[in-house]
């Protein structure tokens, strides 16, 4: 007997192989039918790097019905080390700081146990709810095996002070230039809610990227967020929402009161 293709969907299954004899696939917790090929009520856009597959509604708390918007394009905030004023340091130990490459990049000498804290403000902040999910994305280029010796890791503050935690990954390797944090909560480092980091994301007031380091050594460091924007250029994508608000409320995510003014306050 010749077996049939599984065709389970990328985006809403946890693995490609289904039941042997239904032909039944194995869902992602937001995805469901028999191939996952359907978001859960309360969930949109279907995505292969989704821990959950599906992205929860957030809407401000107003609403729990969701699709994605149309008309996005990947777009990213890079992070701009050109003026004093848009970014602030706390070190121990660097011998050296250097902006490189027009300010978008930055190039740390370092000592053993040091560390260095870098506040990112000017770039990110405000509502960057459209990065929920993605990457916070870091180029980094070390440049001896003494420099792998150290350990990195992501802070976002909101205007509340309400905060998230995450690792940058993978472990620092000279083969490797490409590190980041996926803005998920299944990557929080202090378990947030998909509503608690959402929440976070849509008042951002810092970014901050912590680095600790054992040996001597020097890395060079690029920062920049993966988002959307309505420019037409690169890839579309659909992890924007558009919620179906309540007749007071408007906007994609339900955050203005029909009279146009911004209501920006969370629903518990």
């Amino acid at each position: 007997m010749l077996s049939r293709p599984c065709n389970c969907h990328k985006g809403g299954s946890s693995s490609l192989q289904c039941h042997l004899n239904t032909g039944i696939c194995t869902c992602k917790a937001n995805a469901e039918g028999n191939k996952c090929e359907m978001c859960k009520n309360g969930t949109y856009n279907s995505d292969p790097n989704n821990p959950d597959g599906c992205s929860p509604c957030f809407c401000f708390g107003r609403s729990d019905v969701c699709s994605s918007a149309q008309g996005f394009f990947k777009s990213y905030i890079t992070a701009n080390f050109s003026r004093n004023n848009n970014y602030k340091i706390d070190q121990s130990g660097i011998t050296r700081l250097t902006n490189l490459d027009y300010g978008d990049t930055f190039e740390i000498n370092f000592t053993p146990n040091s560390f260095i804290k870098l506040t990112l403000e000017e770039n990110f902040k405000g509502n960057q709810l459209h990065s929920y999910g993605q990457l916070l994305e870091m180029t980094m280029t070390f440049a001896d095996v003494d420099s792998l010796n150290a350990t990195w890791n992501v802070t976002l503050t909101n205007n509340k002070l309400q905060k998230a935690f995450f690792n940058i990954v993978p472990q620092p390797s000279l083969s490797s230039t490409q590190y980041h944090a996926r803005l998920h909560e299944h990557y929080t480092l202090n378990n947030l809610t998909a509503y608690e980091l959402q929440s976070i994301l849509v008042d951002i007031e810092s970014v901050e990227i912590h680095g600790s380091f054992k040996a001597n050594g020097s890395v060079t460091i690029k920062v920049q967020l993966a988002s959307a924007s309505k420019s037409s250029d690169g890839e579309e994508v659909g992890y924007v929402e558009n919620c179906t608000c309540p007749n007071n409320y408007t906007e994609l995510s339900c955050g203005f009161c029909n009279s146009g003014k911004a209501d920006r306050i969370l629903m518990n």
